[in-house]
C-alpha cells in the first residue's frame, strides 16, 4: 500500500515542478460592470455591482455578483480569474488539481489505514446489538446457533 502512496506523491512533486506561474496585468484586462440580480434590493437593482473581467489574449472571463459592494466583487473577480487562468494553463497541475490530488490521497491513506485497524483476522465479530458477539461458525457467546 505505501508504494501506492509513494507513487501519488511522487506524481504530485513532478506536477508541481511543471506548473507555469500563472500572471496577469490589468492592460490585458477588460472590466465592465453590469446590474446584478437577485438578493440585495435596491442597491443591487439600481446600481451596477456585478463585475466581468475576460482576459484579452486568453479569452477566459469571469462574473461575479457575490456581494453587494463592486469593489468587493472587482476583488473576488480578480481572484477568480487567477483560478480560471490557472485551470486553463496549466491544466492537469493547475492548484485546484493538485489540491484535489492531494485530499484523495490523504482520504486513501486514513482509509487504508481504518480498514488496516478493522479488518484484522480476529474470530469474533460483532452483532448490531450491543454485548453480542458471533463467532465464525455461527453461535453466539451462549453456545447457541444463530438465526440470520
Amino acid at each position: 500500500m505505501n508504494v501506492l502512496f509513494e507513487s501519488i506523491k511522487r506524481t504530485i512533486a513532478r506536477m508541481k515542478q511543471m506548473r507555469k506561474p500563472v500572471e496577469f496585468f490589468e492592460y490585458e484586462l477588460e472590466e465592465q460592470f453590469i446590474k446584478s440580480s437577485g438578493p440585495g434590493g435596491q442597491n443591487a437593482n439600481k446600481r451596477d455591482t456585478c463585475v466581468r473581467l475576460v482576459h484579452k489574449p486568453t479569452g477566459v472571463s469571469v462574473k461575479c455578483s457575490n456581494t453587494r459592494h463592486q469593489e468587493i466583487n472587482r476583488r473576488e473577480a480578480r481572484e477568480m480569474l487567477s483560478k480560471a487562468l490557472d485551470e486553463h494553463i496549466n491544466g492537469d497541475c493547475s492548484l485546484t488539481n493538485l489540491k484535489t490530488l492531494e485530499l484523495r490521497e490523504k482520504k486513501a491513506k486514513k482509509s487504508a489505514k481504518s480498514r488496516k485497524k478493522y479488518n484484522n483476522n480476529s474470530t469474533n465479530t460483532t452483532d448490531n446489538q450491543p454485548g453480542s458477539t458471533t463467532n465464525k461458525e455461527g453461535f453466539t457467546d451462549q453456545g447457541s446457533p444463530t438465526t440470520e
